[in-house]
Formats: structure tokens, sequence, C-alpha cells
């Protein structure tokens, strides 16, 4: 075992909260790929192997997480890092031979192995890549990371670093010796939340969520089309959605002329579709935040993402304008005591937990802006790969994406919940609700349209749906 040398201590240190929730899960299921963070990226053009190969492994040597383990030392997981870095493999898979429907079924079986293949936490590496080469001058890279090391900034800062690193190793500059020590990575950060001023501000912190969620619903009790079963799945799927470019352009005008964000616009037509769903007029949604309160931690790679509870009140008499005005209020909120990690707040909040639901939210609401692949490896054309989404953490995620000349979406589920076409059905009704508040924002919710003229015919002439009221009762 190590001794208590400086070198041994930076080799070895406690992990941060959120690292701790994604090793215990892990724990779980090791086999699971619930907490892979793949990306995929098309690359058309003259592609120089050596010097991406050589960009990769600088990505570890850049990034200390990239080389991180978690093993465990006296019955607890550490967070290891590692002095050296060891080279990244980037093995390619070369399907030139194939015929091209053959080859499209390959590639997405090569992009299946790469991204959802279980990483051992306590062995590493938790960091792979992937050439996948179709032509002489056409290849799919994928990067696969667990989220223990990563989180959605984080791959902005890879893919900045990968083309830059790229374009050096073609000129020849790419240096050989290794990087200085950085002044500040991820392990400060993890120290400072077990500063005695983090004790102080999750006290605070503690206080406002305390208030801010007595009293609201415990659980969204959304129609379904099977019971909620005593344990839930982490099977389940998404299903993509087009955001047409009308519809995106007047959120963003509504935005500006209520002093909101396109970001709010989107989420609260949401939080007013589940209300309407459920029948309440109460809902909880989960919002992901950064989590980077500090300037210097912005340009780390590493796990800083927070989940924060949003209760929206859906008044039936109270319209879309008024209603954006409360998210924006809420969320800003909400914004300020983003630090504390969401683990603890269900720990001092939550008195029973289910096995069958996730504590305080049910559903979660994800947003993008200027999403899209952007690799920008010099001399090459990239375009964005879907990677197949076969878990699911909550039983309802509605994700937007907003690239530079398009908008998209997906609605997650999960899958011992609700059907694939379910999942169709509750996209088309969120942007059906959507195109209603956008054309008349001072429209009272109550009066904003979910079902489509089929659906209100169906249910008219007394045609029964399949889907049926959960059966577990939500507690605690």
């Amino acid at each position: 075992m190590p001794g208590s040398t400086q070198e041994s201590r930076l080799e070895f240190s406690a992990l941060s909260a959120a690292q701790q929730r994604l090793w215990f899960f892990w724990q779980l299921r090791p086999d699971s790929s619930d907490y892979h963070v793949p990306k995929a990226t098309r690359l058309r053009g003259p592609l120089e192997l050596p010097a991406l190969e050589r960009a990769v492994t600088r990505l570890a040597e850049r990034h200390s997480l990239l080389r991180a383990t978690f093993p465990l030392r006296d019955g607890a997981p550490v967070l290891r890092i590692p002095a050296a870095t060891a080279p990244v493999p980037l093995p390619v898979a070369d399907l030139t031979d194939l015929p091209e429907p053959a080859r499209e079924q390959a590639l997405a079986e090569a992009v299946d192995r790469l991204a959802l293949t279980p990483f051992d936490l306590c062995e590493g590496p938790l960091f792979r890549a992937g050439l996948v080469r179709l032509a002489p001058q056409e290849h799919v890279l994928v990067l696969s990371f667990h989220h223990i090391v990563v989180d959605g900034w984080s791959l902005g800062i890879v893919e900045r670093d990968l083309a830059e690193d790229y374009a050096a190793a073609l000129d020849g500059t790419l240096s050989a010796s290794p990087l200085p020590e950085p002044a500040h990575d991820y392990r400060d950060y993890a120290a400072a939340e077990r500063a005695p001023s983090a004790a102080e501000r999750r006290t605070e912190a503690l206080a406002y969520w305390r208030r801010e969620l007595d009293g609201a619903p415990n659980c969204l009790e959304l129609p379904t089309d099977w019971p909620h079963p005593k344990v839930a799945s982490s099977a389940g799927g998404a299903r993509r959605f087009g955001l047409p470019p009308q519809l995106a352009e007047q959120a963003g005008q509504l935005a500006i002329k209520k002093r909101v964000t396109r970001f709010v616009v989107l989420l609260a037509a949401y939080a007013a579709l589940l209300g309407r769903l459920a029948g309440t007029d109460e809902v909880v949604v989960g919002v992901p935040v950064s989590g980077r309160t500090r300037l210097a931690d912005e340009g780390l790679v590493g796990l800083f993402v927070n989940m924060l509870p949003l209760r929206v009140r859906l008044r039936p008499e109270s319209t879309f304008a008024e209603l954006l005005h409360q998210v924006r209020d809420t969320f800003l909120a909400g914004h300020e005591y983003q630090d504390l990690p969401f683990q603890q707040l269900v720990e001092e909040l939550v008195e029973e937990r289910l096995t069958s639901r996730h504590p305080v939210f049910q559903s979660v609401f994800t947003y993008e802006d200027q999403a899209g692949p952007d690799l920008g490896l010099r001399g090459l054309a990239a375009s964005a790969v879907p990677v197949r989404i076969d878990t699911a953490k909550f039983e309802l995620t509605l994700h937007v994406a907003f690239g530079s000349d398009a908008a998209e979406g997906w609605m997650g589920y999960r899958g011992d919940l609700f059907a694939p076409e379910t999942a169709d059905l509750l996209s088309e009704r969120y942007l059906r609700l959507l195109t209603a508040a956008l054309a008349a924002p001072d429209t009272v919710l109550a009066q904003l349209p979910v079902l489509g003229a089929r659906e209100e015919r169906r249910l008219l002439a007394g045609a029964g749906s399949r889907r049926c009221p959960s059966t577990t009762a939500c507690t605690g």
C-alpha cells in the first residue's frame, strides 16, 4: 500500500458526492450501460490515423479523470489517478469490403460495442476510443466514457482539445514531452465539497429546498401502458422527433418578448403537458445544471452536473405567458442553490425511498443550444451518428437540442411503463400544446390543446385505451 507521501496523496483521493452516487449504482448493476456517455461522429475526408492516435492519447494526458479508476481501499472507493499516461488504444474496424446495406448494419453493431460495452470502475479504463472505416475517406470515430468521469459540458472540452491536438500532430508541433501538472483539477473540486465553508452553504441550501418542496407532490402519476412494478427497470429507449423551424423561431421570438429564455419556453410547455396528462395542478420536473459554480472549474473534464427539482404550479386559470414568468423565477431561485448535490437533498428530505420510483421527480427536461458534433478536425467534414439508447434513468425525459441549422428532440421512456409508440404520441402532444401556446400565449392553460382530432373522436366514441393508471402508491 502506498505510504503517506505527497505522491500517494495525489494518486489516491476522495470521490465527489456525485461520483459516490454513480459508484454505488455501478455496484448494483456492473453490467449496465445506464451511465455511459458515448459520442459518435462521421468524418469525411483524408484522415491521418497516426495524428488522431496521438491526439486521443493526449486527451488522457491533459485531463486527469480520463485516466482515473475507482478501486476499493480499506473497504471504500477512492479516486486513483496515476501520474503516467498509458497510450489510449484506437482500434480500427475496417468495413470497406462489405456491401452497402451490410456495411451500415455492421457500423451500427460496431458503434454499439464501443459505446455500450460495460466499464469496470475499479480496473478501468473509463475512456475508450475506436474508429470504423467505411471507405478510404469515410470513418466514424466513437468516443465512450463512463459518466463518473465526464458530463455533457466535458464533451465540448474534449472535442475542442482533440481538434487542437490533431491539428498540432498534423503540423508536427505536438510535443512528445509530458504536459505540466495543472494548477487546478477535479480533485480540488471534490476537496472543496468537504470544506467547512461548503458545509455552511449546504445548510443554507437545504433550508431553501425544504421550503420550496414542502407540500409538493411526491410522484407524478402519469397514465402508463403498464402498472409500475415493485422494482423499477433501467431498460428503456428514446424516440426522436423534429422541431419544425417555424416553431423553433416562434419560441425564440416569444422568449425575447416575454424576457425569458428559449429554455424556459420549452420547459414551461413540457410542465403544462405533464400537468394535463396527470390531471394535477403541480408538477416537479428535474432539470440538469452545470454545477460549475467556480471559474476554475469551467475548463475541467469531470462530473460536475447536478439536478434541480423545479416545482411548477399550474393553476388552470393562469395563461401560458404567466407560466413563463413563474418558471423563469423558479429556475433562477433554484439555480442559486445548484451546488447542493442532489443525493444530499434526497438523504435529508426524503423519508422513504421507493424501489419503483425515482425520488422527488420522475420526469426530466434537458436542453442543448447550438448542439451538434462540431468536432472540427482539420480537413474533415463532421456529422453526428446517432447512438442507440436502450436505458432510461427516469420515467420520461424530454430532450430538445438546437443546432446551427436545425432543432430536434427525443422522448426518453422507461420500457417497463411505456411502449415506443406511446413515446411518439407524447411527443406529438407536446408539439401540439407548444404550437398553440406560441401562437396565443395569453391562452389559459386549461384551454391549450393536447389531443389530436383522431384521439378526440376515439374518446367521444368511447374507444378504450390500453394505457392504465399506475397502481403503485407514491409516498415518502
